[in-house]
């Protein structure tokens, strides 16, 4: 399943971009997917894509959560959390 058009700005390390999608209840509908930017930190630049459903939101919404992670540890850096509704 397919759900809508993202893009943004982003400085990440070798370019890549996080993001996955939970439901309401904190449900996981899509698994941690990579996007790459057009470059790489220092730089900000661009990133976009579709984003990609792995399970069917069984609440009407839900939270975005864009992020990079850690070259050094994996952690989750520079996390953006966004609402969304699920049509």
């Amino acid at each position: 399943q397919e759900g809508s058009f993202m893009q943004g700005m982003a400085r990440a390390f070798e370019e890549n971009v996080l993001y996955s999608i939970v439901n309401a209840q904190g449900n996981i509908v899509s698994n941690e997917k990579s996007i790459t930017a057009r470059a790489g930190g220092p730089e900000y630049a661009e990133f976009s894509t579709i984003l990609q459903f792995d399970f069917e939101p069984s609440t009407p919404t839900g939270e975005l959560r864009v992020y990079t992670r850690s070259a050094n540890d994996g952690s989750i850096q520079d996390l953006v959390r966004v609402k969304v509704r699920f049509e």
